[in-house]
């Protein structure tokens, strides 16, 4: 995301993945030389399977973004 702003005037939490438990790409996002190389991400299905949220984790986010979106809708009038 940062690499699309035209302008960074905070900081962007470079090399916060690996905070994470896993990674779920095949080529890992590392910080280089004080940046990180923009390129496409290579998903690693068998890794994105493992790392998959349970069904009562992944309802609870799409409930959320449902209540999130409604927020939202309103205060846009």
């Amino acid at each position: 995301l940062a690499a699309a702003l035209p302008d960074l005037d905070y900081d962007c939490g470079l090399g916060t993945a690996s905070l994470l438990a896993a990674d779920v790409t095949t080529q890992p996002v590392r910080p280089e030389h004080g940046t990180i190389p923009v390129r496409r991400p290579a998903v690693d299905e068998s890794a994105l399977e493992f790392q998959a949220a349970p069904p009562d984790r992944r309802r609870w986010w799409r409930e959320r973004l449902t209540r999130c979106h409604a927020l939202l809708a309103v205060s846009q009038g």
